[in-house]
């Protein structure tokens, strides 16, 4: 064993701030609720990876990418003010979707020759119903300015639809701001509450 130096363990406990350069857990730095500031550019970098050549559909949007930019989202959607009811009133309407989706098969797919043409026409139960989810994103987003990052993200998300698989993806997105938006609420009310 080599010889150290005695070095203070830091101490949850304490109410002494710890310098650090972002290596310390999250859990007690000050100014947690405005982390999403560093990334003022999510939208455009969300927009931009969904929308990019290199995915041919959102299946492609790879899960470690779509939690990062989700939890910087979530945080950029709370610090400028969207109400938790927005998004979750759009995510009510895709888990309408999803139950339709995974409804008992009718003749038709029943006698489809393959389980992949079966999920072509389970899919194309609700395939129009998911384009016409952007009118009400557009509706959202006229009634509450707040909105707007959050449509135009997933109106770039919907546009990369094109199987079962994509819709699930969108969910995953869409569960995963959520998420992220809720953590930043709850940072918000446990630093005002200390206040």
């Amino acid at each position: 064993m080599t010889n150290q130096p005695n070095r203070p363990k830091p101490s949850n406990s304490s109410n002494i701030p710890l310098k650090s350069n972002n290596s310390i857990s999250n859990n007690h730095q000050p100014n947690t609720s405005k982390s999403a500031a560093l990334n003022p550019n999510i939208e455009k970098e969300m927009k931009d990876t969904i929308s990019s050549n290199e995915l041919s559909s959102l299946k492609e949007y790879s899960i470690k990418k779509l939690v990062e930019q989700a939890k910087d989202f979530g945080y950029y959607l709370k610090d400028n003010k969207l109400e938790t009811n927005q998004i979750r009133k759009f995510l009510d309407a895709i888990n309408q979707l999803k139950s339709r989706l995974v409804q008992e098969d009718n003749d038709e797919i029943k006698k489809a020759k393959d389980e992949k043409e079966k999920e072509k026409l389970r899919f194309a139960r609700i395939q129009d119903d998911i384009i016409f989810l952007q009118v009400k994103l557009t509706w959202s987003a006229a009634r509450q300015k707040a909105a707007q990052p959050f449509c135009n993200v997933m109106s770039e998300a919907i546009n990369k639809i094109h199987s079962t698989e994509d819709f699930y993806r969108l969910v995953q997105l869409i569960e995963a701001i959520i998420a992220y938006h809720k953590e930043a609420e709850n940072k918000k009310t446990t630093t005002h509450n200390r206040g």
